[in-house]
Parts: structure tokens; C-alpha cells; sequence
């Protein structure tokens, strides 16, 4: 029979004191990363909320193009360029978060599917000939890689569809 010595008791504490800490730490974190994706979600919704965004978006929807000239046209006057870089800027930011996996696509297509669907599908036909009169092929990139994540959600979670 081991005899129970002083040392094993207060080894035996240190053990479970350190358990005890790695828990708490560990459920922390989650908390913590929990809380952090509620705030970006809030914040999602407040920017989507805002008037300006609103408003940007009623005017998109009537601008019409069928070159890129008429793009690029649009994006001359200062009305046109705004609206343009109002949601273009912003689809831009969100297509960052998902490439970066800090923002899951599925938030994206349970708050803007249809949104995301309506901008990109007006620029497909247009963008290639902007980004090559501007010398960029970078314009709008992050917010088609956001469309094409957004396509590819939708086609794993058909009950998601516009």
C-alpha cells in the first residue's frame, strides 16, 4: 500500500489547478470568438442599414450598360461613381473577409444573397473591357471571388437559392 505523502497531494492539486486553468481559457476563447462574430454580423447589418447604402442601391439598379464603355461612362460623373463605389467598395471589404476566413460565407447568403447575385450579375457582361480600358484586372476582384464563393454556397445548400 503507497502511502499518501504531502508532495503527492499538493502535486496532485497543481495538476487539476492547471486543468481547471486550460478549461477556462479554452471556454474564453470560444466566448470570446463568439462575441466577435456577433459584433461583425451586427455590424454587417448596420452598414446594409445605413441610407447611403440604400440609396445606392435603388440607383444601381437603374443604371444600365451593355459595353464597358457604358461603365466606365457612368463612373466619370460623380453621381454614377458614387453608387458604383458605394456597393462596389463594400462587396469588395466582404469579399476580404470570406477569402481571409474571417467572415463564413453562409452569413453572407443568409443576409445578402440576392444582393451580391443582382450587383456582380450586372457587371459580368461589362467588367472584363473596364478592367482592361482601366488597366486593372484587379477592379472588383475580391467582389467577384465574394459572387463566384456565394454561387458555390448556393449550389451545396440549394434551400439558400433566390
Amino acid at each position: 500500500m503507497t502511502e499518501i505523502t504531502y508532495q503527492m497531494v499538493l502535486s496532485t492539486l497543481q495538476t487539476a489547478g492547471l486543468l481547471v486553468g486550460i478549461s477556462y481559457y479554452i471556454l474564453s476563447l470560444r466566448n470570446q470568438n463568439r462575441a466577435r462574430k456577433t459584433q461583425l454580423y451586427l455590424q454587417l447589418v448596420n452598414k446594409f442599414s445605413q441610407s447611403d447604402y440604400i440609396e445606392a442601391q435603388g440607383k444601381f439598379n437603374d443604371l444600365e450598360w451593355s459595353t464597358a464603355e457604358d461603365l466606365i461612362e457612368d463612373f466619370r460623373n460623380l453621381e454614377g461613381r458614387k453608387i458604383i463605389a458605394t456597393l462596389g467598395n463594400w462587396y469588395e471589404g466582404l469579399g476580404v473577409l470570406v477569402r481571409e476566413n474571417l467572415l463564413d460565407i453562409r452569413v453572407v447568403s443568409l443576409l445578402l444573397t440576392g444582393l451580391v447575385i443582382q450587383f456582380w450579375d450586372k457587371f459580368i457582361p461589362v467588367i472584363d473591357g473596364a478592367r482592361e480600358a482601366w488597366e486593372s484586372p484587379r477592379v472588383f476582384i475580391e467582389a467577384e471571388y465574394l459572387y463566384n464563393q456565394l454561387k458555390k454556397y448556393i449550389k451545396e445548400h440549394p434551400e439558400i437559392q433566390v
